[in-house]
């Protein structure tokens, strides 16, 4: 006969397995969730305050034009672009941006993946945009969480 107390032992031990056993099932090869959120805080804080925005702005608004931006037909559609596509700017692709969204109203340069997704994003001249935190005239970073990780990682 079982005591009264095994069966909450029972079910917390499940449950401390399942938490065990998730975290192992949904990270790359086990990597922790806390290991995962600082190389994510790193990448941010790469991007953030190592780049020089108003180059790579420059560079991303020539690519838009040319692609789709001077184009008269507008498109509901972003095109699409993996970080490594050889027809993206090479500034961008030394980045390894996750991909590159170019839309009619702006480019968003994209670096995380399913879990956590941020980048830059920047409009064309003239339009003031939106984000998270302004790095220049229509150069935004953005992130779904909505927070800036501070310079230092902190």
């Amino acid at each position: 006969m079982r005591s009264r107390h095994s069966r909450p032992l029972i079910i917390v031990i499940a449950v401390i397995l399942l938490l065990v056993a998730f975290s192992f099932a949904f990270t790359p090869q086990g990597i922790s969730f806390a290991t995962l959120s600082a190389l994510v805080g790193h990448r941010e804080r790469q991007i953030l305050y190592r780049v020089d925005h108003s180059k790579l702005a420059s560079e991303l608004r020539t690519f838009a034009t040319t692609r789709r931006w001077s184009t008269a037909p507008h498109r509901e559609r972003p095109d699409h672009f993996s970080g490594d596509d050889s027809e993206l700017p090479s500034s961008v692709r030394t980045l390894k941006p996750t991909a590159v969204w170019l839309l009619d109203d702006r480019i968003d340069v994209e670096f995380g993946g399913p879990l956590v997704n941020f980048g830059i994003r920047v409009f064309p001249e003239g339009i003031k945009g939106d984000g998270v935190k302004e790095l220049g005239q229509g150069i935004w970073f953005y992130a779904d969480d909505g927070k800036l990780p501070s310079k230092w990682g902190l």
